[in-house]
């Protein structure tokens, strides 16, 4: 819950009854608890696009160094070729 919610909670001062965890949560911290989930949902979707990221950028690097291996490779056959036929 962060450093202020835990302060709060050691000093007292709100009303430990309620129906359930999450709504004494809501009901006493709710800017601390709101800011937790904002910042669990935010992590949650960076951390999938930078994932998602890497995938996408290792397949674009593979097929950009597939490709140059390809011409490499035909270029040096040209050569050996060239040089058989003198």
């Amino acid at each position: 819950m962060g450093t202020a919610a835990g302060v709060r909670m050691l000093g007292g001062g709100y009303n430990p009854m309620a129906e359930s965890p999450i709504a004494m949560l809501v009901r006493e911290f709710e800017w601390d608890y709101v800011a937790v989930r904002c910042q669990f949902v935010s992590v949650s979707c960076l951390s999938t696009s930078a994932c998602i990221w890497m995938v996408f950028s290792e397949q674009y690097l593979h097929a950009c160094v597939s490709r140059w291996m390809s011409q490499q490779m035909h270029s040096i056959q040209k050569k050996a070729d060239l040089a058989k036929s003198c």
